[in-house]
Formats: C-alpha cells, structure tokens, sequence
C-alpha cells in the first residue's frame, strides 16, 4: 500500500495547485498529467474539493465513483479508477468481485461485463490474487 497524505493542516499550507496535485495523487496514486486544459483543471477540482469531503470515507467514494462510472457506460474509464482501488488497499478484489455482481443487475450485463474485465486486468498489473466467491 501506498503512504498517503491525509493532513488537511499540511495542505493548507501549500499553494491551489500543490495542493489539488497532492490530492489527486492521494486518490489515483499517481501524479497527475501535467496539463493547462480545462479538464485537468477541472478534474483536479474535483479530487481536492469532492473527495475531500468529510461526510464520506475514501472507500465509499471509490464504491460511489466507480459505481456512477459503470452505470453511466463510461466503462473505458474504469481501470482507472479501479487500480488504484486495489492499490491503496480501501477495497479488496473479493469486494469489487461482489460490487461487480450489484452492478450486473442494477445497471446491466454489459456494464457488468466491462467492471469485471476492469478489475481483473487492474489485479493482474498490480500482481493481486483474484479472489471471489464463485
């Protein structure tokens, strides 16, 4: 597992732009591309300002995140997503093997389908033992 900088203090005293890089690194455990688009811009709000909200932990998040990704057909997004899920430790193949499951029938076999490619393939470049219950 990768250490993580959770101190809101430390990150208080770092400039905007430190500070969203550190948070999108605390998130997808890599440093962010570095980019001026407006995407970027906008994707960084989005790690230092949402996910830094105190009312949910990072796990359930990730189980958020990665839920509205599947269910929206936006499946070539999810291994990026669901790497560093299992990297940090915040969810284990056996759960997102379960998460897969919900997914298939709340929002379809096909989504369902590119979940389950994402998180073999993500648990397969990180070395993870695939673990579920069939």
């Amino acid at each position: 597992m990768k250490a993580i900088c959770t101190s809101i203090p430390y990150a208080a005293l770092m400039d905007k732009k430190e500070a969203d890089r550190v948070a999108w690194n605390n998130i997808m455990l890599v440093d962010p591309p570095d980019s001026d688009d407006l995407y970027l811009r906008f994707t960084k709000r989005v790690f230092s300002d949402v996910w830094s909200r105190p009312a949910l932990a990072r796990r359930e998040r990730r189980l958020v995140t990665l839920t509205a990704i599947a269910a929206t057909g936006n499946g070539p997004i999810l291994p990026h997503h669901m790497k560093p899920a299992l990297e940090s430790g915040d969810l284990t193949t056996k759960e997102l093997a379960e998460w897969v499951v919900h997914i298939a029938h709340y929002a379809g076999w096909p989504a369902s389908a590119q979940a389950y490619t994402a998180l073999r393939m993500a648990a397969a470049e990180l070395g993870i033992e695939f673990e579920d219950d069939d």
